[in-house]
């Protein structure tokens, strides 16, 4: 199959396909001849982002209750209403939970 290009006549297949590297179906890893530390290393850095992106949404949790918290005291005392601390907590804490299961369930 041939395909017109603007400088000319070229293959459909370097047309629509030009790797920058041969196609392979094996990942390198230790067993299939790989260096043993260059596949640790991939590990140790996937571990590594692992815990700094749990690190990051605990903080971002932590931050969300927080204005989450302080939302509900300031409405509650708009309204005339002083709840005390563990009702204050609750509600916040089911609505934090309950807007990111929604932000969960919405994608």
């Amino acid at each position: 199959m041939e395909c017109i290009a603007v400088k000319g006549i070229i293959p459909l297949t370097e047309y629509l396909y030009t790797p920058t590297r041969p196609p392979s179906s094996r990942k390198e890893s230790a067993f299939n001849g790989g260096n043993p530390m260059k596949v640790f290393a991939t590990g140790l850095g996937a571990i590594f982002l692992t815990i700094v992106g749990s690190l990051f949404l605990i903080f971002a949790g932590l931050i969300y209750f927080v204005f989450t918290l302080w939302i509900v005291k300031i409405g509650a005392h708009l309204v005339g209403y002083d709840p005390g601390a563990d009702f204050a907590v609750l509600s916040a804490a089911l609505i934090a939970i309950g807007s990111m299961a929604v932000g969960t369930l919405r994608r």
